[in-house]
């Protein structure tokens, strides 16, 4: 069995199934290897940010290993299955040793422990520099205003609706909003390889993230 990794790499024009391979190594002159019947999803073995690999599965019994991993789909308690695993290797052979039991849920805590922390971190800053830049942008906004307050009294007096006011200082807000969204967006884009390692089923270009980020910082302007 193969996972597509390694039919997408290998294979790419060709039907993998019913081909040989060679696992790169002989035992009493014999080439270990055998015929492709089939092809898996991907499994990241290693890291959750890591990209799956090309593998190969085998069975036991025509390439023995000195040392596996088994896995156990149960609706049983995490205990009594250890201890179920425990007898089991027990009765086989009392020497062989049994190390490393744990559950699938533990072992993806595990793996994600330090991706979730380093994006904890990262989103309570992005919060934090949210706040900000939108006390930065109200700062700058009223400033603007302040300084358009006797054309807007000029625009007034010579009978400019509310309407017509407020759509000019939603224009100049919008002005300082698209500019600021534009450089932000392009400083992103430049720094979203440092993201790639600390992202797992997400692009580090994700376009919703980029149109949810631009919303809430036009929604912040027009308040």
């Amino acid at each position: 069995m193969i996972n597509r990794t390694m039919a997408h790499r290998h294979f790419a024009d060709e039907e993998p199934l019913g081909k040989r391979v060679w696992l790169g190594w002989e035992e009493d002159g014999v080439r270990r290897g055998g015929e492709i019947v089939g092809i898996i999803d991907d499994v990241r073995q290693f890291k959750l940010e890591r990209a799956a690999e090309p593998e190969m599965y085998v069975a036991y019994a025509q390439t023995p290993v000195r040392q596996m991993t088994v896995i156990a789909r149960t609706t049983a308690a995490a205990d009594a299955v250890f201890s179920a695993a425990r007898a089991a290797v027990a009765r086989i052979d009392r020497n062989l040793p049994l190390f490393e039991l744990s559950t699938l849920d533990r072992r993806f805590d595990e793996a994600a422990s330090r991706p979730r922390l380093y994006m904890s971190l990262l989103t309570t800053f992005a919060v934090v520099a949210l706040v900000l830049a939108g006390i930065g942008l109200y700062g700058v906004l009223a400033y603007a205003v302040r300084q358009q307050t006797h054309d807007l009294g000029v625009r007034i007096a010579l009978g400019a609706e509310r309407g017509d006011v407020i759509r000019l200082v939603l224009g100049t807000s919008l002005r300082v909003t698209a500019a600021g969204a534009a450089l932000g967006i392009a400083a992103a884009l430049a720094l979203s390889r440092l993201m790639r390692s600390l992202l797992f089923g997400v692009s580090a270009t994700d376009p919703w993230t980029y149109v949810g980020v631009a919303a809430a910082w036009r929604a912040w302007a027009s308040w």
